[in-house]
């Protein structure tokens, strides 16, 4: 509990902590707080996470710059993940009562594949899977699943082509 206390307060310190050794700081801190980690993963500058339990992080996987996790819900990472700046990813929301006010908050897992593009801002909504290889587009809000190869772009994200897995094979 104290070592959690810790390495929560060095993240803290080091979340805006810039040039490599800010990098290095941030992995090492953020390391010992997420759920589980693999190798080679980064924390871009200013990234929140929460207490970081919620995350899981396969090897190089990059959380962006202005990286966001809002919500009590598991956010799972597959391999090499991509990340463009201030991706939001959100799992926990409130459901809205008939006649007005709000009902308990339902939390939802998130589950990124591996070989997963995103551009600069984008928001993954809770519940959604997005497959292997699958890229998304800038500013999307990812409300539904994408498929594993599909490219998802807008708001709401819709997908826009399946790409070709011939092509990801000679990679």
């Amino acid at each position: 509990m104290i070592k959690q206390f810790f390495f929560r307060v060095a993240y803290k310190l080091s979340k805006n902590v810039p040039y490599s050794f800010g990098k290095r700081l941030r992995k090492m801190t953020a390391g010992k707080l997420f759920k589980r980690v693999g190798k080679n993963f980064s924390v871009g500058i200013g990234a929140s996470f929460g207490d970081g339990t919620c995350l899981e992080l396969s090897e190089f996987t990059n959380l962006g710059p202005g990286f966001s996790l809002t919500g009590l819900g598991t956010v799972r990472f597959g391999s090499h993940i991509m990340m463009g700046y201030e991706c939001m990813f959100i799992t926990t929301n409130h459901n809205a009562l008939p006649g007005g006010g709000y009902g308990k908050d339902e939390t939802k897992q998130i589950t990124i594949g591996s070989h997963v593009w995103f551009g600069h801002r984008v928001i993954v909504l809770p519940g959604v899977t997005i497959g292997d290889h699958a890229i998304i587009g800038a500013g999307a809000v990812v409300s539904k699943n994408v498929p594993a190869f599909g490219v998802a772009v807008g708001n709401p994200a819709r997908i826009v082509k399946i790409r070709n897995k011939k092509l990801t094979d000679r990679v």
